[in-house]
């Protein structure tokens, strides 16, 4: 418990200028503001999952390809039991290729004792498979408690991801995009608006609740050879967002 603590509070500290994580601070504050405006267009990041396959310098390779500067860290590329070494040494390669590391995660849970530091994850998830299981254990305990909305798992658990955003704005700190071939638990990751997720209706809620946080792409098809799809994705997400205005 104490060494995930250490790790994410020095992940943290390594990274002059950024954002502070939100389940730290208060979601509200300037620093998470300053991410994006009502006025422009939504920030776009990469989930490090994406690139599960590759190491740490080939997700900034990748990283770079595709122009996005704001990374959700996965623990493949920086163990939690890191050294102080070694993170000092993972966060200047970071910010020498000027990419902003704002949170670190998902983080699973496999002991009672790691739960103080986890949460879950879709809709397999058997306690908590959709947005709103989790927005009811945290509605009212204190404000720097939230979630991650990931709308490919909001949409196969049974929730519109767009209808999730508006319900729980008070807590959505972060969001994962994907698009899913089906609306059912059994839906896969795919190019994104090649699926099922109504791209138009998530941009309208997150530009309706004022959403300040980063849209970090999570690409999970052809995880050998993401980038073709990934590039496809950024470049669909962001068509969408200029004929949204």
């Amino acid at each position: 418990m104490s060494n995930r603590r250490k790790f994410i509070q020095q992940t943290i500290l390594g990274i002059s200028g950024s954002a502070l994580l939100p389940v730290i601070g208060n979601a509200n504050s300037s620093s998470i503001k300053s991410l994006s405006s009502a006025n422009s267009p939504l920030q776009i990041g990469m989930a490090g999952y994406s690139f599960a396959k590759f190491s740490l310098d080939q997700s900034i390779a990748m990283m770079k390809r595709v122009g996005l500067t704001n990374m959700s860290l996965k623990e493949i590329h920086l163990p939690l039991n890191s050294t102080d070494e070694q993170i000092s040494a993972a966060m200047a390669k970071y910010k020498a290729a000027g990419i902003n590391i704002y949170t670190v995660g998902v983080i699973y849970m496999k002991t009672k004792e790691a739960v103080d530091n986890t949460h879950n994850h879709g809709p397999e998830d058997a306690l908590y498979p959709a947005p709103g299981d989790v927005y009811n254990r945290v509605k009212n305990l204190d404000a720097r408690m939230g979630m991650c909305i990931d709308i490919g798992h909001s949409l196969r658990a049974g929730t519109l991801p767009e209808k999730a955003i508006r319900d729980f704005k008070d807590r959505l700190f972060d969001l994962h995009i994907k698009d899913i071939n089906t609306a059912a638990k059994e839906g896969k990751g795919i190019e994104f608006g090649r699926g099922v997720i109504n791209f138009g209706a998530v941009i309208e809620s997150l530009r309706k609740v004022k959403y300040t946080g980063v849209c970090s792409i999570e690409y999970e098809k052809d995880m050998t050879d993401p980038l073709p799809g990934i590039a496809e994705s950024v470049g669909y997400f962001k068509g969408r967002m200029a004929a949204e205005d």
